[in-house]
């Protein structure tokens, strides 16, 4: 583990403070390292374990937190989970070996800010870095197979029932259909009509789609009243209701 102790913190608007976890040490050096020149990104501190993670987060309070969840294994989207939740105000972009939709997804589900590949140039994770922000998702430009990240910002938040408000604050909190018709007292089928109201009021075509869409509205909230909001909704094992 290495990091910068005593230093006094830049404006933000001119320097982002940048962590970075990787179990393997040579991409956190090299990553650090192709940050060193610049004047907008600064990396002040890296680590090679999940464990390092929530301490040094709550001592640094990095504007991002570059962390490859691919290596973590499957508590990787867990630990992503947790810092968006712990400190909000940080941008989490996943920087991993994978970039098929599932890697994608699972990033965008535990509340990443971004997606980046490990094969794209330097560069191009750079100008993600630059751009990430809490309550957006952005994927590296070659990944998406678009010409520049898309930005996803806040507008009006459509007007959801307060079944139709559980209904997407279970599904922000990765729980499969029959898990939330479960958790709610209602029919899969039931369910499933529910979601499928909430896709089409966000203009949405997929579970994925609909957090990307709610999130930035504020959709992903707990609901304000007592008795719309499930009581901690956990995911399940899929199958674990029929």
């Amino acid at each position: 583990m290495d990091r910068a102790d005593g230093e006094e913190r830049p404006d933000p608007a001119r320097t982002r403070r940048v962590m970075v976890v990787d179990d393997h040490l040579s991409y956190a050096d090299l990553l650090a390292l192709g940050m060193a020149a610049l004047t907008d990104l600064r990396c002040i501190a890296t680590a090679t374990t999940a464990a390092d993670v929530a301490g040094l987060v709550a001592e640094l309070r990095p504007d991002l937190l570059v962390i490859d969840i691919g290596e973590l294994g499957a508590g990787g989207p867990a630990l992503v989970r947790r810092v968006c939740r712990a400190a909000p105000a940080i941008a989490v972009v996943v920087f991993t070996a994978r970039q098929d939709p599932e890697s994608v997804s699972r990033a965008a589900l535990a509340g990443a800010a971004a997606h980046v590949a490990k094969t794209v140039p330097l560069e191009e994770l750079l100008d993600v870095l630059r751009v990430a922000r809490p309550g957006t998702m952005r994927v590296a430009p070659s990944a998406a197979s678009a010409g520049r990240p898309a930005v996803r910002r806040p507008g009006r938040p459509p007007s959801l029932t307060p079944r139709e408000r559980q209904v997407i604050y279970c599904i922000g909190n990765g729980m499969p259909t029959q898990a939330i018709a479960h958790a709610l007292g209602m029919s899969v089928n039931t369910c499933r009509g529910h979601l499928k109201s909430v896709y089409a009021k966000l203009g949405a075509r997929s579970q994925l789609q609909a957090v990307l869409k709610a999130r930035p509205l504020g959709l992903l909230d707990p609901p304000t009243d007592t008795d719309a909001t499930p009581a901690h909704p956990r995911p399940e094992p899929a199958g674990t209701h029929r």
